[in-house]
């Protein structure tokens, strides 16, 4: 990169027109230059909208930073896409290593898990997509769980029934 310009950050009024991003400052030199541009506006509840204007390798897109409490701030990216693109990373890089045909199997009905789940998942305050999508498996193999000892207790029954009918057929 020419001049060392790696990032643009633009902040304007709140009275800015809504939904419109206006040109960062600096003019066309400065966005031909600059590797990353990113526009910030801040909403009117807190907060700062994040527009992700220029990037070499992501899409434009937008993020809701929190400020305060603790820590600087938050970025929240939407829950959909984020799983999305976690899904895919752990389907090329993951499952395709994966020896055992029936840990694949495995994979892929936690996959239709995490696809059916996904309010839930959105809605948790865990800190990582990766986390949920974990804490959901876990919750899905304890679903199993229970519908097998379920399964064992009535096998179990029947046994038992059965066991008694021959004890009184020996009588």
């Amino acid at each position: 990169m020419e001049k060392n310009v790696a990032f643009v950050a633009s902040c304007r009024p709140a009275e800015s027109r809504r939904g419109w991003i206006p040109p960062s400052k600096g003019g066309r030199y400065l966005s031909h230059r600059a590797a990353v541009i990113v526009y910030l506006e801040k909403k009117s509840k807190g907060g700062v909208l994040a527009y992700l204007i220029k990037h070499p390798s992501r899409a434009p897109k937008s993020a809701h930073l929190i400020i305060g409490g603790e820590s600087l701030g938050r970025v929240t990216f939407p829950f959909r896409s984020l799983l999305k693109d976690e899904i895919g990373r752990l389907r090329r890089t993951y499952r395709g290593a994966l020896l055992d045909p029936k840990r694949r199997k495995a994979f892929d009905s936690l996959v239709r898990t995490w696809s059916s789940e996904l309010g839930a998942m959105s809605n948790a305050s865990v800190p990582t997509v990766l986390e949920i999508m974990l804490l959901t498996a876990a919750v899905d193999n304890r679903k199993n769980i229970e519908e097998i000892i379920d399964k064992i207790e009535e096998i179990s029954l029947k046994l038992r029934e059965i066991e008694l009918r021959l004890r009184k057929i020996k009588r």
